[in-house]
């Protein structure tokens, strides 16, 4: 039979991918059934004490079990109960893991952001393009990435580096929206090899 310090220890360990890793929906699905997975072994060597898994453990990881301010943080709090001593008597107790969450996005005054673009782009032969964002934000989140997509080929097609004005349309939110969209611009300049600036 195990302790709950020992347990918890064993799921930071199996956990620890979780700091290699963005603070979205994928990883507290992954993080979830990783745990679960933990547990049920733990509780087939008979670790954690039950009939059932249902008796010998319980795990949550959802939107839920965090505050906006753990989410805004990158933290990934999961909730766990564990039956040690008697069956069907849990302990409940929090893990807190930290992700990889960057902060947003630098977003420069125009003339700064105007000069760190024709920075980039004078070594690369290409020219400056800009672009206001806030006719390509959409309430749906498709049509802005589509609308992102054909922006970027085009400056791709067009040897340009895209100098990005009004960021905080594209870049404000639930923080879920905004890590999505950070990932977008990432996706986007990476997969066109065009180089982006933002700006207010």
């Amino acid at each position: 039979m195990a302790d709950t310090d020992r347990v918890l220890e064993t799921l930071e360990r199996e956990l620890a991918f979780v700091g290699e890793r963005r603070p979205d929906p994928g990883v507290e699905d992954r993080a979830c059934r990783r745990a679960g997975e933990v547990l049920h072994d733990l509780w087939r060597r008979g670790e954690l004490v039950g009939a059932t898994p249902q008796e010998a453990y319980r795990v949550r990881c959802d939107g839920r079990t965090g505050t906006e301010a753990d989410r805004a943080a990158g933290r990934l709090v999961m909730e766990v109960a564990l039956a040690v001593g008697e069956p069907g008597v849990l302990e409940e107790r929090t893990l807190v893991l930290e992700t990889t969450a960057s902060r947003p996005p630098t977003v420069l005054p125009r003339q700064r952001g105007l000069a760190e673009a024709t920075a980039l782009a004078r070594p690369r032969l290409a020219f400056v393009r800009r672009a206001n964002l806030a006719p390509l934000v959409s309430p749906l989140a498709e049509e802005t990435e589509r609308s992102l997509g054909e922006l970027f080929e085009q400056a791709a097609a067009a040897n340009a580096v895209l100098l990005l004005e009004e960021a905080h349309v594209l870049l404000t939110g639930p923080t879920q929206h905004r890590l999505r969209m950070e990932r977008v611009l990432e996706r986007l300049s990476a997969g066109t090899h065009v180089p982006y600036v933002l700006t207010s």
